[in-house]
């Protein structure tokens, strides 16, 4: 992850190491979360689940459970966070597959997709889920048994609204579909909460 000013000039780089740090955003408190393959093996969230230095050495890998391994090596990458400066990085998720697209709501917490697949099939459920900035507290939005869409990539607030848009995707696509309008107060799940608006794109 890297800063610079807006006329690009002072480029900084935040995070170091092996590992692939992207989708940056900056916190109500200053600090910024990311998604990042940095996760430790066997403490999952914490201080200590980060590299914080580059004199400290670097973690074990962690895999996707679906036929990731040395031989296939698919990263897992989910939610941390980290001062201004780089320092103080912290895993905030303690999940054991993908996150996706990190958001800050009005309320200051995290909306971010997520790929659970607990207790059900591997395929569609890439749901919406949002979590406070120190980890505590992740809960589901909207989708956890919703088969279509199938992902609730790139989310958005609203401005002056409590109404969430998403991206429309499928299961290993890319992020493109159609936008789609959720209101969390009529349901958590299905179609009644949302709207497409662009049903023309799929």
């Amino acid at each position: 992850v890297y800063e610079m000013n807006i006329d690009g000039s002072g480029v900084r780089r935040l995070t170091h190491g092996k590992y692939d740090s992207f989708d940056a955003r900056y916190l109500p408190d200053g600090r910024i979360v990311f998604m990042s393959t940095r996760r430790g093996q066997a403490v999952q969230a914490g201080v200590e689940s980060a590299t914080r230095t580059l004199e400290q050495p670097d973690l074990p890998d962690v895999y996707v459970r679906c036929g990731g391994d040395a031989r296939r090596p698919v990263a897992v990458y989910t939610l941390h966070t980290m001062a201004a400066d780089g320092s103080d990085l912290r895993a905030i998720s303690p999940f054991e597959m993908f996150e996706w697209h990190p958001s800050v709501a009005h309320d200051g917490t995290i909306l971010y997709s997520r790929w659970d697949y607990v207790d059900r099939e591997n395929g569609p459920y890439m749901s919406l889920w949002a979590i406070n900035p120190d980890g505590t507290n992740a809960r589901l939005v909207y989708g956890n048994y919703t088969k279509a869409p199938h992902c609730t990539f790139e989310p958005r607030a609203i401005p002056g609204s409590h109404k969430i848009v998403f991206i429309a995707s499928a299961h290993h696509a890319q992020t493109m579909g159609s936008l789609v309008l959720l209101d969390p107060t009529v349901g958590m799940a299905g179609a009644e909460p949302i709207t497409r608006l662009t049903p023309q794109v799929v």
